[in-house]
């Protein structure tokens, strides 16, 4: 089976997203009742829970957040939209940045966030609270949110894991450095 240009297959009537470096290669697939494995050049690459039922999708967002960041105003319009918030504090952060900014700037900024947990680690970015030199993710009182606080915290992250306090080299779109 070949993986499409999106970075998923197909199967059984069912979506399932795949790493990006697989695009467009052959692969092939064991299904079970629990699980779908996919294998590469002899390798398991994933193993990802069985969709039952038909119409499905199963996106990993850190399989297409490297495409999304380079190209930040599909994220308006893609079809897998709802995949894109792994957990509700990231559901939060992005209701936050709308309620302030500009769509295609809150788009932007939330892709950023999610680079960021691709990058690094999800927990860690869904934990981040009172690192040294934040501001931390609470709001101040009489605040219902705030996304400049949410924003400057996760520059914060960024510049304690050593990415750099600026966020240009804290969201770039190359490969994350690795933490020493």
């Amino acid at each position: 089976m070949r993986v499409t240009s999106n970075g998923t297959i197909r199967l059984l009537r069912n979506t399932y997203s795949v790493p990006s470096r697989l695009r467009g290669e052959r692969v092939k697939v064991r299904i079970s009742e629990l699980a779908v494995e996919v294998f590469y050049g002899g390798r398991r690459q994933l193993v990802i829970e069985r969709l039952l039922g038909e119409g499905h999708a199963r996106i990993d967002y850190r399989h297409v957040i490297w495409s999304l960041v380079r190209k930040p105003w599909a994220f308006a319009r893609y079809r897998y939209r709802e995949s894109m918030f792994p957990a509700p504090v990231f559901r939060s952060a992005y209701e936050a940045l709308t309620e302030t900014l500009p769509e295609r700037q809150a788009d932007l900024d939330y892709l950023r966030i999610l680079h960021l947990a691709s990058a690094t680690m999800q927990c860690e970015v869904e934990g981040f609270r009172g690192r040294p030199g934040s501001t931390g993710l609470r709001c101040r009182p009489g605040r219902r949110r705030c996304p400049q606080e949410w924003l400057s915290a996760w520059r914060s992250f960024c510049s304690f894991f050593g990415r750099g306090s600026r966020s240009r080299s804290c969201w770039s779109t190359s490969t994350a450095r690795q933490r020493t």
